[in-house]
């Protein structure tokens, strides 16, 4: 008798009882004569295996977050592991620094936050920093201004280099007596004199000043010879201021 035994059976003795209808099969010999036989219980013994047929089981990885396998060999008749798999803990992540971006008066910045320089995931993410808007605390004044022309008042930012100029309107103009350089009530020849000076650069009289308005009768925005010569005119009654205060 032959028996075929499963692939995934264990070694050991098997009981086995086998069975024949007599009433209705006859059992022949090579003759083909007629047997008579009796049956009894036996047993079976399965004998370990050889292991003819092993299979490499592939291993995995073990990642930041999840645990891998070693390789391992198998035998592919009876599936008892010869090299059994084993579990290969998980890694980790390895943290990197993510530098923090200062928010700037136009921008937004982000705080300091972290990944895993292997697999990328965040570990602390940054967020978002809002602009810090400008701060218009610095004023200078780029040019003054005169009782003839507007200035400049400059308003600039503490932290960055954005600015806005504004206009300073022009001073008032002095009370002054057109001619009157010396402001003596009365128009001489020693105004026209000093016109004169102011003129040829002897006097210093600033733009806008009492006695630079006072010398500039033809207020055409300077101090000539012309005014000088106006001014004595005026001392020796030639002209009359009152035609040029018009």
């Amino acid at each position: 008798l032959s028996f075929r035994v499963a692939d995934n059976a264990q070694p050991g003795s098997y009981s086995i009882k086998l069975s024949y209808d007599n009433a209705n099969f006859d059992i022949f010999n090579f003759n083909f004569e007629t047997v008579d036989f009796d049956l009894e219980e036996a047993d079976v013994e399965i004998v370990e295996c050889l292991h003819k047929n092993v299979t490499e089981v592939s291993g995995t990885a073990a990642t930041c977050t999840a645990a891998g396998l070693t390789a391992g060999f198998r035998c592919s008749d009876c599936g008892i592991w010869l090299t059994p798999q084993e579990e290969i803990p998980a890694k980790g992540h390895s943290p990197v620094k993510l530098n923090a971006k200062p928010a700037t008066c136009t921008a937004s910045g982000l705080t300091e936050g972290s990944c895993c320089s292997v697999c990328g995931e965040t570990i602390v993410a940054q967020t978002s920093v809002k602009a810090l808007g400008h701060d218009m605390s610095g004023t200078a004044v780029i040019k003054a201004a005169t009782v003839t022309q507007t200035g400049i008042l400059r308003t600039s930012c503490s932290r960055c280099d954005y600015y806005e100029d504004s206009v300073i309107p022009k001073l008032p103009a002095p009370a002054v007596s057109l001619g009157d350089v010396d402001n003596d009530n009365a128009i001489t020849a020693s105004d026209a004199r000093l016109a004169l000076r102011r003129a040829v650069k002897l006097e210093t009289y600033a733009e806008g000043s009492a006695e630079f308005i006072a010398c500039d009768v033809n207020k055409d925005g300077n101090v000539g010879a012309d005014d000088a010569r106006i001014i004595l005119r005026i001392a020796v009654k030639l002209e009359k201021i009152s035609d040029y205060n018009k």
